[in-house]
């Protein structure tokens, strides 16, 4: 019986309006909950 153990690294970028849909906080959002407005950037 063989068993193989592997391992990786890997690295992705994802940009500014990718972030914003699902980490961002609007202005909107702020009022409506205990949240600060939050306007994250791209990046990797």
């Amino acid at each position: 019986m063989r068993v193989f153990v592997g391992g990786g690294l890997g690295a992705t970028w994802v940009s500014g309006g990718f972030n914003e849909t699902y980490y961002g906080v609007t202005s909107e959002d702020s009022q409506k909950c205990e949240f600060p407005v939050f306007n994250p950037g791209g990046g990797l």
